[in-house]
């Protein structure tokens, strides 16, 4: 007859949860050093007006976050120009909107940055058509 210990199985359980600790399971520490690509998608949006003219006020476009580590924050850097529907993306493949304002521009920058600090651009050109 096999006797079992009662210490076995909290051993076990001990050693399981210093393992996924190890992982990084449950924490916070090792989303920094994430392999998962932060990226923004586009990363560059061009819209022509009409021959001769800068596109209008109100064009919008949606811009989807990938990667890095939530919550984003979202910045532009000409508001006015360029509008953003949210100053924060909660989850990763979250978006956010971008609305022209009037006139042309070329690479005015919305800035998306995650958790950590990482950041990445979306640039907005509007140029006149042809």
């Amino acid at each position: 007859m096999k006797i079992k210990s009662p210490w076995t199985s909290t051993l076990v359980i001990a050693a399981a949860v210093a393992l996924l600790g190890g992982c990084g399971v449950g924490n916070d520490e090792d989303e920094a050093g994430s392999l998962t690509a932060f990226n923004v998608q586009p990363a560059e949006i061009t819209i022509t007006g009409a021959p001769n003219a800068c596109p209008g006020p109100g064009f919008a476009t949606r811009v989807f976050v990938y990667g890095g580590t939530a919550p984003y924050q979202v910045d532009t850097t000409q508001p006015g120009l360029v509008n953003v529907s949210t100053s924060q993306v909660e989850h990763p493949g979250g978006f956010f909107d971008i609305t022209l304002g009037a006139g042309c521009m070329t690479n005015i920058q919305v800035v998306v940055t995650d958790k950590w600090g990482r950041q990445q651009m979306v640039s907005v050109n509007a140029e006149q058509g042809s």
